[in-house]
């Protein structure tokens, strides 16, 4: 099995109200979309939510909107929690989405980088 088809990819594009979380495959196919409140409270929910889409052997990868500090709580969440965390530049997720548009593609942020080569 290639190395990238034992992750699933979960971006994350951060507001101060809310998050929303885009999880795809290696395959850029989109698996669900969750959205949760920007709360402490919310992020081990979020965590149960994204296991439903990881089998066994098969780890989530993810990748955080840069949006000043939106975000920065639950990137510490999930450090904490040891998951593989990215941060991705917003003007790139920007300049992916308006050079590639595509209805079939999620406007998820997906990490540049396989956690193999980091």
């Amino acid at each position: 099995m290639h190395p990238k088809m034992k992750h699933v990819y979960v971006g994350v594009d951060t507001h101060k109200w809310t998050h929303t979380a885009v999880i795809i495959n290696c395959f850029s196919e989109k698996l669900g979309e969750i959205t949760i409140q920007n709360r402490p409270s919310e992020y081990e929910g979020f965590l149960k939510n994204i296991k439903a889409y990881t089998k066994r052997g098969i780890t989530p990868v993810f990748g955080l909107e840069d949006t000043a500090s939106s975000g920065r709580e639950l990137a510490s969440f999930l450090l904490k929690k040891k998951k593989i965390v990215t941060q991705v530049a917003s003007s790139l997720t920007w300049s992916r989405e308006r050079t590639r548009p595509s209805p079939t593609r999620p406007t998820a942020t997906m990490p540049y980088a396989s956690p193999a080569s980091s």
